[in-house]
């Protein structure tokens, strides 16, 4: 089985991927993977987060955007956005450009 990379340099952009259908249903996303067929709710501030990816953008400019609008650790943002990014690319919701 041939292991992902899952570094997430300055450099690598991510946009939403076309395996995906979704729309804003009140203050959350609901999205379901056309590979999978799995839907998911992104609530919180990943339903901040999801907007942003509809045009290519990296990680360093999510964290940005969410260090304006919550009280949190750089550090701490960059890691959970580094996660979230992965476990979205993981379920072919988003890709790397």
């Amino acid at each position: 089985m041939e292991k992902k990379d899952r570094s997430s340099n300055a450099e690598v952009r991510w946009q939403q991927s076309q395996q995906q259908v979704g729309s804003a249903v009140a203050d959350e996303f609901v999205l379901m993977g056309l590979a999978s067929s799995k839907y998911y709710g992104l609530k919180d501030s990943a339903s901040v987060i999801w907007p942003l990816l509809k045009a290519p953008v990296t990680l360093e400019e999510i964290v940005n955007h969410l260090l304006e609008h919550y009280d949190v650790e750089p550090d701490v943002c960059r890691n959970d956005v580094s996660k979230f990014l992965h476990q979205l690319e993981d379920e072919s919701l988003i890709r790397r450009i």
